[in-house]
């Protein structure tokens, strides 16, 4: 199984641990589970009956709910 380390803000780690509590989950459950999970199906699409991902453009990926730094892609 592959691993890596993820390194969050402060805010951030406090939001990821309240959603776990609230779930009855630990946030290594919630981010494996649910966060990850739902990054990937919402980058997903159908390419001839072949599941596939686009294309990585520079700064896409999770962005805090109040980021309004830029449109998100």
């Amino acid at each position: 199984m592959a691993k890596f380390i993820l390194s969050v803000d402060d805010e951030i780690f406090r939001v990821l641990v309240n959603e776990a509590k609230a779930r009855g989950i630990n946030v290594q459950n919630l981010l494996r589970a649910i966060v990850i999970a739902d990054w990937v199906r919402s980058r997903a699409g159908i390419n001839q009956g072949v599941i596939g991902f686009g294309p990585r453009t520079v700064g896409s990926g999770l962005r805090h709910p109040q980021d309004t730094s830029r449109e998100h892609a």
